[in-house]
């Protein structure tokens, strides 16, 4: 079975969790939904802002406020609804998972727990699981919340231009693919981590409970080593997991930004021609 096909079975096996929980997940859609609204809502204000300046009468000035403070406050509404409901729902989703985990543990033959260590148990109960809200979480958040404002932002600026717009789209297949190499790399090391992770778990767990013995045998020195290189090869994964991300990222943006520029140069030889005014030009590159 590919990676992939596992990333999506293990998401499907977690949305049958949600089930007690449906009514918070749905407000935490519709919250996203508002917030992904608000941004062409917003991008819209700016050429608004350019009608003010060169029209600022009293009453243009007082939309213009009430508009930009409405939009705003139904941005902040969706945030709440969007962070606060996924929380909640993630929440209850690790409660389960935990459980659930918990009492099938306690239910296994012995000949599991000789053949694993005690540090890799426990690391599943407490890490692990939490490592599946935070995925799961954010794997929400960026389909639905940015999903819809992509969609939206991208209906938005078709309508605006649509030439200038399929210039940009060209882009997109090369940020994709930078994603897609990077996932990679992101899920490799995550696997890493959760093994390390567990392996400092073991060896704490283990010189805590047994600390007479570790005095008895004045085994402090070799358990100061154990520990020394468990906790070293967590940093280690840890930072390849940051520098991963810490490439990807400005790459990405530098790929965005040779977009952006040509863009942005057909866009100035518009309103040089005299066929973009100045109100599109701020709406667009907003």
């Amino acid at each position: 079975m590919s990676t992939e096909a596992t990333a999506g079975a293990i998401y499907k096996r977690l949305l049958t969790y949600l089930g007690p929980q449906k009514w918070y997940f749905l407000l935490s859609i519709i919250g996203f939904a508002m917030f992904a609204a608000s941004a062409p809502a917003l991008a819209h204000l700016m050429g608004v802002v350019e009608e003010t300046l060169n029209e600022p009468t009293q009453e243009n000035i007082f939309l213009l406020v009430s508009a930009l403070f409405a939009v705003y406050l139904f941005r902040g509404i969706g945030t709440f609804l969007g962070k606060y409901f996924t929380a909640l729902v993630g929440r209850e989703i690790v409660h389960a998972l935990r459980t659930q985990l918990f009492n099938r543990m306690l239910r296994l033959p012995s000949q599991y727990y000789d053949n694993e260590s005690s540090g890799r148990v426990i690391s599943r109960v407490i890490f692990d699981v939490e490592q599946v809200n935070g995925a799961s979480t954010k794997a929400l958040t960026t389909v639905v919340q940015e999903g819809l404002t992509v969609t939206l932002l991208m209906g938005y600026l078709i309508w605006l231009d649509y030439t200038l717009t399929a210039i940009f789209l060209v882009v997109i297949p090369v940020i994709g693919g930078l994603v897609s190499l990077a996932s990679k790399f992101f899920r490799r090391y995550s696997r890493r981590i959760q093994k390390s992770m567990g392996q400092v778990t073991q060896v704490t767990n283990e010189s805590i409970s047994g600390y007479r013995e570790v005095r008895t045998y004045d085994a402090t020195s070799v358990e100061e080593q154990r520990f020394l290189k468990a906790s070293n090869e967590n940093r280690k994964q840890v930072m390849k997991f940051a520098l991963t991300n810490a490439i990807n990222v400005p790459l990405s943006q530098q790929v965005i930004a040779t977009g952006l520029g040509v863009m942005i140069y057909l866009m100035f030889q518009r309103v040089a021609s005299g066929t973009m005014d100045a109100g599109e030009f701020l709406q667009f590159i907003t």
